[in-house]
């Protein structure tokens, strides 16, 4: 789907008497509206948390607040000017509650950004909250594979172009480093079930080799053969596991966890 953005301009007839803004160049957002982003963007209210994220790392100065509390153990890896911001009302995920517009406006946001889902739902609550507030809402698709189309419309949106660029950038590579691990481990997750067939295999029929050796069906040159073929099944099971364990570790490690996480 084409990431984009939209327009609002709700609101022009309760500020024909104020002195009017100047505009950045229009861009079209996820449902294929035209929207104008003021010229001057300084404050940006995200309507969900994934728009916090993306906000946050792109350009932390203009984030007005947060949607929930920031845990402790978290505050620490934050900008403590930015994570000292208030608790602001979410606008999305909120069902048929009302939105509390004269909230919305008392944090005077220059722009509201919404990045998730693209739905008539979404779409509806953005025309609602764009017409009644005259604050402009960009709705801008957030599934996992436009992540980096994303940085590069908010930083279209935001004139921070050249960091949503590099943000974007960053967001391929490791989206590619996360896959290839992912794949590796899907490979060698296989390799596993098949060498752990194959043993049991062996195992059995090194059962019935040395039954048969004890009762004389079978040469003892066969039965050596079958605890030989056991062996190479149990190296061949625990290598494969070996593999797989190294595979889940570049997994984490693409992902950015930690064998304590």
């Amino acid at each position: 789907m084409k990431i984009d953005r939209r327009t609002l301009l709700g609101g022009m007839a309760a500020t024909l008497a104020a002195p009017l803004p100047s505009f950045a160049a229009s861009v079209t957002d996820a449902t294929g509206r035209t929207m104008t982003a003021p010229d001057r963007v300084q404050r940006v209210y995200p309507a969900g948390p994934p728009a916090v994220v993306e906000i946050y790392t792109l350009a932390p100065d203009l984030l007005t607040g947060w949607l929930e509390p920031i845990p402790p153990d978290a505050r620490e890896f934050l900008l403590p000017e930015i994570a000292a911001r208030p608790e602001i009302p979410r606008l999305t995920g909120r069902g048929d509650a009302k939105i509390n517009l004269d909230a919305l406006k008392s944090f005077k946001p220059d722009l509201i950004v919404d990045i998730g889902d693209v739905n008539d739902s979404y779409r509806t609550l953005a025309e609602r909250v764009q017409q009644e507030s005259g604050i402009p809402y960009v709705l801008i698709d957030g599934h996992l594979d436009k992540v980096a189309a994303s940085y590069r419309t908010l930083g279209q949106l935001l004139s921070r172009s050249d960091d949503g660029e590099k943000l974007a950038r960053i967001t391929d590579e490791t989206e590619v480093k996360v896959q290839t691990a992912y794949n590796k481990l899907e490979r060698t997750e296989q390799m596993v079930a098949v060498s752990q067939e194959l043993l049991a295999a062996r195992k059995e029929a090194r059962r019935v080799s040395s039954q048969g050796l004890e009762r004389g069906t079978q040469l003892r040159s066969q039965a050596e053969a079958a605890v030989a073929q056991e062996s190479e099944a149990k190296t061949r099971f625990l290598q494969s596991q070996l593999e797989y364990a190294q595979a889940l570790d570049e997994l984490n490690e693409a992902i950015g966890q930690t064998a304590n996480d």
